[in-house]
């Protein structure tokens, strides 16, 4: 009996390495173990706690016929230019279970991010053993150690709003890892063909970046599985096919409104291919020295005669000179450098702003490339494991060893900037003081704290780098109105809304109206607003009250009900409470 249940376990232990995955839920827990016990920062506000399009499970389908962030704040800058519907449902039913408790929301991401590393150590290592390389688990269990620990991925892991990186790569490497199964398979499985179809449609569903699991997905099959390819095309067309129907017919989201601010979402064309040098040269420098770590926006290099355009040329050619002597001299199998290389390539390419962003760089935006980078060095592991030379083993083991404690040091010690947004910005501001971007959230944060005098200095700070920052004339816009200098107030709401309308700069001077102008007159300013922003809670309720004023009881009683199923927090209840009688 015993010599039987000791045979199961050890054949569980062939197939599963238990001791593997209970090593890497270990470590995940304790690096990140401070993030469960983080609240909401940055956009997290306008994605979660002032978006009420999540708090209602009624509003399921609507996430599959409208853009992601057409919910007001900051966000709004981003409407009309992403579409994650799968993204909002996963929020809705966190919501629904936590509420606007923040544990529920970064419990979710701490464990997906331990479930996207053992699925990265299943493919790697099934990767490798196409070419039946001695050491392939060892080389996975190695990078996958040093990726779960990466500080470079503390932003995709402690920033709730970020969950959708963690999100289309988990549905990539399900796709991936089905597509390898199938592929294996001497016979045709139409389930796993299925699963590959709904991985890659989640995978576009939770991020537009899920495109990648197409082309992976092709050039593992081109390279490996010739005879399943056109199989393979047929899933992943079909399933771009679905998404564009969802997108462009159902949702309707055939252009980027690109709202945002940030100057390269507005660059031309060839200010982004000249800022494409530094923006590699960045992330190199996070892949391998993740130490100064901070949300920044690089400034835009306009001309090639910007000193970053021509040190960043230099650094990026000679390090790719460098890669490419070593992958040459090490004499690596052809085909597994080639897919790994692809994948680095095609995930940082989408990042470079060719096609503009919202942002300059993100150390979010590494989650997906590292995997690729770390794919290549399991490779040089293999080498150097299969060499006889031990000094080479035990120099390559200390190195690691280094890299996995270091990392898991610096993630910890991140980890703790982002318990709040004061923490967060106080500590990044340091380090980017020119990014008005920056000074705008340590702006925010001393507001929030109660500090109004110095978030008005860190305010004009930011309007003097970023003059036209719609956030910041917005920002200091609500300082003046609340010191009752509504005139100033009114100035720069006005400037923010002809710079780019966003729902909260109507939603605040729609409030100075209501406060210095006759209910008529707000009423139709109001009306005006609900054109662009019929999602508004804020709007309606403004529309209800202002009706309310001049007698219209009909038109008042149709605009609060709609606030109220917008929002039903006591505060718009109350607000509302003597139309809703």
């Amino acid at each position: 009996m015993v010599k039987n249940i000791l045979s199961l376990v050890q054949k569980i232990e062939d197939a599963i390495p238990l001791y593997h995955i209970t090593f890497f839920v270990l470590i995940g827990l304790i690096v990140y173990f401070r993030v469960f016990f983080n609240g909401f920062v940055w956009d997290d506000q306008d994605q979660i706690v002032n978006n009420p399009l999540i708090q209602h499970i009624s509003n399921f389908f609507y996430f599959f016929t409208g853009s992601t962030f057409a919910t007001g704040g900051a966000v709004q800058a981003l409407a009309g230019a992403f579409y994650r519907p799968f993204l909002s449902i996963v929020f809705t039913f966190i919501f629904s279970v936590w509420g606007l408790n923040p544990f529920g929301f970064h419990l979710f991401d701490v464990t997906l991010h331990i479930v996207n590393t053992i699925l990265m150590f299943f493919l790697i290592k099934r990767v490798l053993n196409l070419e039946k390389l001695q050491y392939s688990q060892t080389a996975a269990f190695v990078v996958v150690s040093l990726y779960l620990v990466h500080p470079a991925n503390v932003e995709s892991v402690a920033y709730i709003s970020a969950t959708s990186e963690l999100m289309y790569v988990f549905f990539l490497l399900v796709g991936l890892l089905t597509a390898l199964s199938f592929c294996l398979k001497k016979y045709t499985s139409f389930i796993q063909l299925s699963i590959i179809f709904f991985a890659i449609l989640a995978s576009l569903f939770s991020k537009e970046s899920g495109i990648l699991s197409i082309v992976l997905i092709l050039v593992l099959s081109w390279l490996y599985f010739r005879n399943k390819f056109v199989l393979l095309l047929i899933a992943c067309a079909s399933s771009l096919g679905v998404y564009s129907f969802f997108r462009f017919s159902i949702a309707t989201l055939s252009s980027n409104q690109q709202l945002s601010p940030i100057p390269i979402a507005h660059a031309s064309l060839m200010e982004r291919l000249l800022t494409v040098p530094y923006e590699l040269l960045s992330y190199l420098r996070l892949i391998f020295f993740p130490m100064s770590l901070h949300i920044s926006q690089v400034d835009l290099i306009t001309n090639a005669s910007d000193y970053r355009f021509s040190i960043s040329l230099v650094i990026v050619f000679v390090s790719f000179i460098i890669l490419g002597f070593l992958l040459i001299k090490s004499k690596l199998n052809t085909k597994l450098i080639l897919f790994f290389l692809l994948w680095l390539l095609a995930s940082i390419s989408i990042v470079l702003n060719i096609i503009p962003l919202d942002f300059t760089i993100a150390e979010r935006w590494i989650y997906l490339p590292l995997i690729g980078f770390l794919g290549i060095v399991a490779l040089f592991i293999v080498k150097i494991f299969n060499s006889s030379n031990s000094v080479h083993k035990t120099i390559a083991f200390s190195i690691l060893s280094l890299f996995f404690i270091s990392f898991s040091a610096r993630t910890i010690y991140r980890t703790f900037d982002w318990q709040n947004p004061l923490t967060l910005f106080s500590h990044d501001v340091v380090l980017s003081n020119n990014s008005a971007e920056l000074l705008n959230n340590y702006g925010v944060a001393l507001y929030t704290a109660g500090d109004h005098n110095k978030a008005r200095e860190e305010f004009s700070r930011a309007l003097q780098l970023a003059p036209d920052n719609l956030w910041t004339l917005n920002n200091l816009g609500s300082i003046y109105a609340q010191e009752g200098n509504y005139k100033k107030a009114k100035s720069l709401y006005e400037k923010s809304i002809q710079k780019s309308p966003t729902s909260t700069a109507y939603e605040n001077l729609a409030q100075i109206y209501s406060l210095t102008e006759k209910p008529s007159e707000t009423l139709n300013f109001v009306k005006q607003a609900l054109i662009t922003f019929p999602n508004s809670a804020k709007l309606n309720q403004l529309a209800a009250l202002s009706s309310q004023a001049i007698n219209a009881t009909d038109e008042a009683r149709i605009y609060a009900q709609k606030s109220l199923i917008l929002d039903s927090s006591p505060d718009n209840v109350n607000a509302l409470q003597q139309i809703i009688k």
